[in-house]
């Protein structure tokens, strides 16, 4: 048998299979310490040649897959002595190579990747260096491709972005396209609680698989009955979703995050007339509950304009539609702002708001979020997100490179449409539900370090005027290039006329990118830096690392404790301008802030035409995943 593929080496270098390279290498294994003759060769050969019969059928492998056949092959088979010094021998190889930081990362960079991201072998050892890890990814996503030119094409293509960190999906990607973890590529799932016992452990099923696989969660309550609502079944009285779901999820996935690659992230949505709204309010007042879970309340606009009116607004039960009670709207917003004030939470989502840019509103409304709100989901739905290293995107001369981002924007399309096609998913429903939108999420990061460089501080007109420019650019060229893709490989299953005529029925978002900002050394997301000094604890080590900006003191250096929420609020709004999906960005609050501050802020950011809130105020109850004291802090 012949096998006619092409093999990607380690390094990312390409040639065809040829099992002449097998029968050296074993020899090469063998000559060491024990003896493999031709005839032993003659014996092998074909059991070899049965086991590749894998491959038949796929025109691009990697060598890692004929590694593990090889190893497989010979422990089955009479040269389990071999299969040893083999196995020793690769290893030895790998341990050696991991060791340079072949991609010159920064030190929180490179440990972040060993912490984390680096794949292991049956002993937790690493066994791939940084850039065997991009190589192995950019050979997985580029297998979507239809053609074999393809594959090559484009495996070179991502490989360059990813190298060059220009381009970095999300951490699921990383860590499990290509590897031996069957893990999800896509970051963002969302669900519905329903309003029956038995259908809600067959969600929190689903939740719990989708943490194991490494992918965040938002789910909705609005739908479940309030508090003391009649059980018609029992006759009994329900204990109310804070009470009765909440607990259940955070439980569930803190138990999870002990064998995963992270914590399980995780978000519970309510509406704003749901009977227990006050209730879910106060549910984290005690800092020390549901420390796994974020919160936010999906606000609609008759509630603001009961608000400006000085009104009432309706509580309404799930189960009977029947309106419980009326209350006051500011009574309800004060209560939220000084929640906010005291702990952070709950965030807000302004349903009007994210429903205007709903682009398959035949589908049903969109009223689900993924944990750090930036998606905007159908239930049973997922987004793949990846973001952009604008810094990357410098001239030497300290213009922006504008050809070179319109390149990259195209690469990073195709390829999340890509993990689309090739990432396992935690159950059938949702690839059937992702299929039918196949939602993208396009973003950027390292923006307050690109105004830094171009001598913009991150507080001015000027930055406003610039995020403005290049997110009305980007947004072209991504739409454009998914209708391309859309043209090319055909448009997401439930397009009908009227909706966005493209491969992706969205194709923007902006992500945290906590940690791919902290492998590609830039500022996060569209955030303002936190802090000039920091530090930072790695999980499975518990080692504290040491990290000092390099542009602390340039004179456009600004943290975003001494930016005012004014500033923080326009250049969300801007942003959000531009992304047909939603953004992720904390408004962050010095300590002085008052609770009708942040009243106010809540009804300037809804008139502004953003699609959620975020807010920190320094000091308040809640322990922040960043420790700042003055310009230092803990990460």
């Amino acid at each position: 048998m012949k096998l006619n593929v092409k093999v990607v080496k380690r390094d990312g270098t390409i040639e065809d299979f040829d099992i002449k390279t097998i029968k050296i290498a074993i020899q090469h294994v063998a000559n060491s310490t024990l003896q493999f003759t031709d005839k032993d060769w003659d014996q092998l050969k074909p059991l070899l040649q049965n086991a590749f019969e894998k491959f038949s059928g796929q025109d691009i492998i990697h060598i890692s897959e004929i590694d593990d056949l090889v190893m497989e092959t010979l422990i089955y088979s009479n040269f389990k002595e071999i299969a040893v010094e083999y196995i020793k021998k690769r290893k030895t190889k790998i341990y050696t190579e991991v060791e340079k930081n072949d991609l010159g990362l920064s030190q929180v960079g490179l440990e972040l990747l060993k912490d984390r991201y680096l794949e292991r072998d049956e002993d937790n050892k690493i066994v791939e260096s940084p850039k065997e890890m991009m190589n192995r990814i950019a050979t997985a996503v580029a297998s979507a491709e239809d053609a074999t030119e393809k594959k090559l094409k484009y495996k070179d293509e991502f490989f360059k972005i990813l190298c060059n960190l220009e381009f970095l999906p999300n951490s699921p990607c990383l860590i499990s396209a290509g590897s031996k973890r069957k893990g999800v590529w896509i970051a963002c799932f969302a669900f519905d609680i329903p309003d029956d016992l038995m259908g809600m452990y067959d969600t929190y099923k689903l939740i719990a698989n989708t943490s194991k696989l490494g992918g965040g969660a938002g789910f909705s309550i609005a739908g479940v009955r309030e508090k003391n609502a009649l059980i018609s079944t029992t006759r009994g009285k329900s204990s109310g979703p804070v009470t009765l779901v909440l607990p259940v999820i955070d439980a569930t996935t803190i138990g999870i995050k002990q064998g995963s690659f992270r914590r399980g992230a995780i978000m519970a949505i309510i509406d704003s007339s749901h009977p227990d709204i006050e209730e879910f309010i106060d549910a984290k007042s005690d800092p020390n509950v549901l420390t796994n879970m974020n919160m936010s309340i999906l606000i609609y606009s008759d509630f603001i304009n009961a608000v400006k009116k000085n009104g009432n607004i309706k509580l309404i039960s799930p189960a009977t539609k029947k309106v419980i009670k009326e209350i006051s709207a500011n009574y309800i917003l004060s209560k939220i702002a000084t929640a906010m004030w005291e702990t952070g939470e709950p965030g807000l989502l302004f349903y009007e708001r994210i429903n205007k840019d709903n682009p398959t509103p035949h589908l049903g409304d969109l009223h689900l979020v993924n944990p750090c709100a930036e998606s905007t989901l159908l239930n049973m739905e997922a987004c793949v997100l990846g973001s952009i290293n604008l810094v990357r995107h410098l001239k030497s001369d300290g213009d922006f490179d504008w050809d070179k981002f319109s390149h990259t924007i195209k690469l990073g399309i195709r390829f999340l449409d890509n993990i689309i096609t090739k990432s396992p998913y935690p159950d059938i429903e949702i690839k059937k539900t992702v299929l039918k939108t196949r939602k993208i999420g396009l973003g950027i990061m390292g923006l307050a370090d690109l105004l830094i460089h171009m001598n913009i501080k991150y507080s001015s007109d000027k930055a406003i005027k610039f995020v403005d420019k290049l997110m009305g650019f980007m947004r072209t060229v991504a739409e454009k290039e998914s209708e391309k893709i859309g043209s090319e490989k055909g448009l997401y299953e439930s397009y009908k006329s009227g909706c966005p005529k493209r491969r992706n029925a969205i194709v923007l978002t902006i992500a945290p990118s906590g940690s791919i900002s902290l492998i590609s050394g830039v500022s996060s997301g569209i955030e303002p830096n936190f802090a000039a000094t920091c530090s930072r604890t790695l999980y499975t080590e518990n080692k504290i690392i040491n990290i000092e900006h390099s542009l602390k003191d340039h004179e456009c250096f600004e943290i975003a404790q001494g930016i005012h929420w004014e500033q923080h609020l326009k250049m969300l709004a801007t942003v959000q301008k531009h992304v047909d999906n939603a953004v992720s960005k904390t408004i962050n609050l010095p300590e002085e802030t008052s609770i009708e501050d942040i009243k106010k802020l809540i009804l300037m950011g809804h008139d502004m035409g953003v699609k959620g809130l975020t807010i920190f105020r320094k000091n308040c109850k809640r322990k922040p995943l960043i420790k700042c004291d003055g310009d230092t802090c803990a990460l």
